[in-house]
């Protein structure tokens, strides 16, 4: 009876290592985009998606394409999109979408509603010509110049560069 117990016992832990290789391990390296959403005085975040659910990203347009369906309500209840590669952030993108009356200098993702799709845009609405605004958009396109060249080298490894 000691014997079948103890087989039992040694069979089932080489049963659940087993089970445990089997399991697709995460990726270290791996890309990543977290939703952060404030409500009230907390915030929760959410990720929006990783490298994996990414179909492609253009470098031509700056259309992110990811694989999961998404609207207007999805995107416009996050605060800010940070982007991780491993644990270090990257970079913070606000969102936004063509009813937004509102400029920004600074990385977006936006949301057209004209041809359902995202973009990642140094600033928003790109059509601007002040002086002002482009002037500080380029500074700021400067300043995360280093982790975008991170996230391209990135996207280019997995084959997600279009």
């Amino acid at each position: 009876m000691k014997t079948i117990s103890l087989f039992l016992v040694f069979f089932t832990a080489f049963w659940f290592s087993a089970c445990n290789l089997l399991h697709e391990q995460p990726n270290p390296n791996m890309l990543k985009c977290v939703a952060v959403c404030r409500n009230d005085s907390t915030a929760t975040d959410t990720v929006f998606f990783t490298e994996q659910s990414m179909q492609y990203f253009d470098t031509t347009t700056n259309e992110l394409k990811i694989n999961s369906d998404f609207d207007f309500n999805k995107i416009m209840i996050f605060n800010r999109f940070v982007f991780y590669l491993q644990s270090d952030s990257l970079f913070t993108a606000q969102p936004v979408t063509d009813i937004i009356s509102s400029t920004r200098n600074d990385l977006v993702l936006h949301y057209n509603l004209f041809d359902n799709k995202l973009y990642l845009e140094d600033g928003y609405p790109m059509h601007i010509d002040n002086l002002g605004f482009t002037t500080q958009m380029a500074q700021n396109k400067a300043k995360r110049a280093a982790n975008w060249k991170r996230f391209v080298d990135r996207l280019k490894v997995v084959g997600k560069l279009h």
